[in-house]
């Protein structure tokens, strides 16, 4: 079973290198990704997989910058900062919640620069 924290870094690194399955298998198959206030924007991990795919293709150069972390229990309080392909960099606190190896849920809010795309 993999640490809350070593998952959070497999799925940045997974972004960043933009390979969709890697970074997809990070997440349990019922995985929900929402907006903090109870929006769910994903709810399923082949949601996520075509939501990616999207971004990836039209983004080949996005890329995640963790400026911050913090694990208590089985939750991944994160800063991201999402930069890259000539758009405004944008920042986020993102909540993972990490339970047998996977991501289950994660919950964002956007800090500056709008929502954003992880």
């Amino acid at each position: 079973m993999d640490a809350p924290e070593a998952v959070a870094e497999a799925n940045v690194n997974a972004y960043n290198a933009h390979d969709l399955e890697s970074y997809i298998a990070t997440f349990a198959p019922a995985a929900t990704f929402g907006q903090l206030g109870g929006r769910i924007l994903l709810d399923s991990r082949d949601a996520m997989r075509g939501f990616y795919r999207q971004l990836f293709t039209a983004r080949p150069t996005v890329r995640c910058e963790v400026k911050q972390r913090s694990v208590m229990g089985s939750w991944v309080v994160e800063l991201q900062e999402i930069a890259g392909d000539d758009q405004p960099a944008m920042q986020a606190m993102v909540l993972s919640e990490v339970r047998d190896g996977r991501i289950r849920q994660v919950w964002y809010t956007p800090l500056a620069g709008g929502p954003p795309a992880h």
